[in-house]
């Protein structure tokens, strides 16, 4: 599947997520509430990933290309929903653990700079430690010194103390 037809499906299925989400937690009776909540956890591992949850962290863990690039795609689009934070850690975890391409920790560095616009997250510092290069931690320093947002300059000096320690 190309990237952008990708990214349009993570999205489709970030706000399908959410709707079932919402309207099971918001359901005015509890019938109704369980017959939701039934529903939403029927299709989430369908939907948490593309291809499935379960079956996408197994083929990251066997190293396939298509869903190591996947899961690429996944941390840039950064999808918001029930549990989204816990799948990309899991999914930093995994990819600590392959060897990429010069193109996969190119995406994965730009991904790791975007993400200090949000919380720390020690998994993609880990992550980081694990793919960094000199120009990675250039990057990363100037943000430490000339970063508008002082969160940002406190997130990107968490991200180097991890990667020199």
């Amino acid at each position: 599947m190309n990237k952008r037809l990708l990214v349009k499906l993570i999205k489709e299925h970030e706000n399908t997520i959410n709707r079932m989400y919402n309207t099971a937690h918001n359901e005015p009776s509890k019938e109704l509430q369980i017959k939701s909540w039934k529903s939403f956890h029927k299709t989430f591992d369908g939907l948490a990933f593309p291809g499935g949850l379960e079956r996408g962290l197994r083929l990251i863990k066997q190293k396939d290309p298509a869903t190591i690039d996947a899961a690429i795609t996944y941390l840039e689009v950064d999808p918001y929903f029930f549990k989204s934070g816990y799948i990309m850690q899991n999914i930093a975890r995994l990819l600590k653990k392959i060897d990429l391409t010069k193109e996969q920790v190119a995406r994965i560095h730009d991904l790791l700079i975007n993400s200090l616009n949000r919380s720390r997250r020690k998994e993609y510092a880990l992550l980081a430690k694990k793919i960094a290069t000199q120009e990675f931690c250039q990057r990363l320093t100037s943000l430490v010194n000339n970063a508008d947002d002082p969160k940002i300059s406190r997130r990107a000096q968490f991200m180097l103390n991890i990667i020199r320690n």
